[in-house]
């Protein structure tokens, strides 16, 4: 059957059907076209996506690995801590344990010494019960005094508040040198920890001697002087309250005035008892030294006493001291400095 010729007519329903197949043709082809692109794109970001994946994982490996390491550190620090706090406890314990046992032992050899009845104690210098003031004006020894035996200076009592002259009393022998009697035995107190006793020749302890890491924290045996002391009295008798233990940074060099410009007491009295003797050997000004800045355990002067065997050599050879009479050496022009030049130096 032959097309019928175009004659400006519109089309039949022959040629319309012809481009409706077509137009569709056209369309499915590009639907598919568009399909396969979007299906392309997913197959892309699927690979992308699974390639994400496996790089998170790798990168959860890591991380739990490096958990566990952590864990592990954790664990063996809590360990150690505990390790080491018990260690400390005992460290704790054993120190508490000696310091009990110290006590203990400081106390029998106390009592062995002095009776079961007395107890260690710090007396004043002048008449009991009067009360401790504190004094705000006193300054403390920068530079630590370290006065000979026989050395004339200054100590302070702060329950007086005062400055009194003191001789520095020897610590082996007797106190004859000294212009009186008796020796260390003869001491109100018992001996302080930084001496040592040991067959009846007192000695420094330990860390106590000279240039030792504790010579800031000494005590020292002295005499002390009031204005209106009998001197003659000395002679036979040296009263018990005249002797005391005097801490290091409470002495300073002989002088008219004290620290706090205040009249230093028995000043004139020891003028008069260093021009009865006949030697000025062990009563000199003593000369400062450089102070230690470590720091000592205890500055208990009256912690600790002599053994019963030491002290009974020492009190042997007090009363052989005593049976003699005291000696009275003369001046020598050797000797440092006289009371009168002390005294107009230091106005």
């Amino acid at each position: 059957m032959a097309r019928p010729k175009d004659t400006g007519e519109p089309p039949n329903d022959y040629e319309r059907v012809i481009q409706r197949i077509q137009e569709a043709k056209r369309g499915f082809e590009d639907g598919r076209n568009f399909y396969h692109q979007e299906i392309q794109k997913l197959r892309q970001r699927i690979a992308a996506t699974q390639q994400e994946e496996e790089t998170l994982d790798q990168e959860k490996k890591e991380l739990e690995q490096k958990l566990q390491c952590t864990t592990e550190k954790a664990k063996s620090a809590k360990q150690r801590k505990k390790e080491l706090e018990r260690k400390l406890n005992e460290v704790e314990q054993e120190h508490q344990e000696a310091a009990k046992r110290e006590k203990e032992y400081l106390s029998s050899i106390y009592a062995l010494h002095h009776g079961p009845d007395q107890k260690p104690h710090c007396r004043g210098k002048r008449a009991a019960g009067t009360p401790r003031k504190p004094n705000p004006k006193r300054r403390r020894n920068d530079d630590i005094f370290n006065p000979k035996e026989g050395d004339a200076c200054i100590g302070y009592w702060e329950e007086y508040e005062a400055w009194y002259v003191v001789i520095i009393l020897p610590l082996a022998g007797d106190f004859s040198k000294a212009g009186i009697r008796g020796d260390i035995t003869d001491m109100p107190q018992p001996i302080p920890d930084c001496y040592r006793l040991e067959q009846g020749a007192v000695t420094w302890a330990d860390g106590f001697q000279e240039d030792g890491p504790w010579t800031a924290e000494r005590w020292f045996p002295v005499i002390s002087f009031e204005d209106k002391q009998d001197l003659e009295a000395l002679k036979a008798e040296v009263p018990r309250e005249m002797l005391d233990w005097v801490h290091v940074k409470d002495l300073r060099p002989l002088a008219r005035r004290g620290p706090d410009r205040k009249t230093v007491e028995g000043y004139s009295c020891w003028q008069k008892h260093s021009k009865s003797l006949s030697s000025a050997q062990l009563v000199t000004p003593g000369k400062p030294s450089i102070p230690s800045n470590d720091q000592p355990p205890t500055r208990n002067a009256h912690s600790a006493a002599p053994s019963s065997s030491s002290a009974s050599t020492i009190i042997n050879n007090r009363r052989d001291a005593l049976s003699r009479d005291c000696p009275s050496p003369a001046l020598s022009s050797s000797g440092t400095e006289s009371a009168s030049d002390i005294e107009s130096g230091s106005d």
